[in-house]
C-alpha cells in the first residue's frame, strides 16, 4: 500500500521535473546564442606589447668636460712623443691658470696650447704645454743640439700641474740631458730658528764619517 502511494507521488512530480529541465536547457541556449562578440584588445583600452626601448643615452650637459674614448693632440713625428695631450678630455675654464694637466685656456676649454700668449703669466708654451718659462730650455727639438729631443719632466701633483716641470734638451741613445737650473729663490726668514747656525754645523759635523 505505502509503495503504492510513494509511486504515485513520483509520477505527480515528474512532469515538473520534465519542465524544469527543458527550462534550463532553453535558457542556456537563449544566453549562448545572445552573448556579446568578442572586443578588440584595442577596443578594451589595452594597448599591445611594445618591445622594451634601449636605455636612451645621457644628455650632455653644455660647458661640462667631455670625456671618451683617448684622442691624442697630434704632434711632430719628429718630436718627442711622450706626455701627449689628450684632446678628448678638454674641462671648461675661464683662464689658463685654471687649467690643470699644464694645459691652455683657449675659448673656454683647457687643450693644448699652440703659442706662448695661450699660457698664463710667467709661462711659455712647449711641446703642447704652459711650462714656467724659468724652468725652459726649449721649446722643440730645433733647440737643441743634433740628435736631442726636447722632454718634459712631467706633471706635479699641484692644481696646475706644471709645478717645478722642466723642458729640456735629452739625448734618447745615452738618457743624458741638460736640465735647466733651478730658480734661486730667497730664503724666507720665517723658517730661520735663533739657533740655525748651531743647528746646521751640528748636522755638518754628525754627516762626517767617523775617523
Amino acid at each position: 500500500m505505502d509503495s503504492t502511494r510513494s509511486g504515485d507521488r513520483m509520477r505527480a512530480w515528474l512532469p515538473a521535473i520534465l519542465a524544469l529541465a527543458v527550462l534550463a536547457a532553453f535558457a542556456l541556449r537563449w544566453r549562448r546564442s545572445h552573448a556579446p562578440a568578442p572586443r578588440a584588445r584595442a577596443e578594451l583600452g589595452l594597448a599591445a606589447r611594445q618591445p622594451r626601448a634601449a636605455a636612451a643615452a645621457p644628455a650632455v650637459v653644455p660647458g661640462a668636460p667631455v670625456v671618451g674614448a683617448p684622442r691624442w693632440h697630434p704632434r711632430e713625428p719628429a718630436e718627442w712623443q711622450g706626455m701627449l695631450v689628450n684632446a678628448a678630455a678638454v674641462p671648461p675654464c675661464e683662464s689658463s691658470a685654471g687649467c690643470g694637466l699644464a694645459r691652455a685656456c683657449v675659448q673656454g676649454t683647457c687643450v693644448a696650447c699652440a703659442r706662448d700668449s695661450d699660457c698664463a703669466a710667467g709661462e711659455a708654451c712647449a711641446m703642447d704645454h704652459c711650462v714656467v718659462q724659468a724652468t725652459m730650455a726649449c721649446r722643440g727639438r730645433a733647440d737643441c743640439a743634433s740628435g736631442q729631443l726636447c722632454v718634459l719632466s712631467g706633471y706635479s701633483s699641484l692644481a696646475r700641474g706644471n709645478e717645478g716641470m722642466r723642458a729640456y734638451c735629452l739625448d734618447p741613445e745615452s738618457g743624458d740631458g741638460t736640465r735647466p737650473p733651478f730658480p734661486e729663490a730667497a730664503p724666507d726668514p720665517r723658517t730661520e730658528l735663533p739657533d740655525d747656525d748651531l743647528i746646521k754645523r751640528a748636522r755638518a759635523a754628525a754627516s762626517q764619517p767617523p775617523a
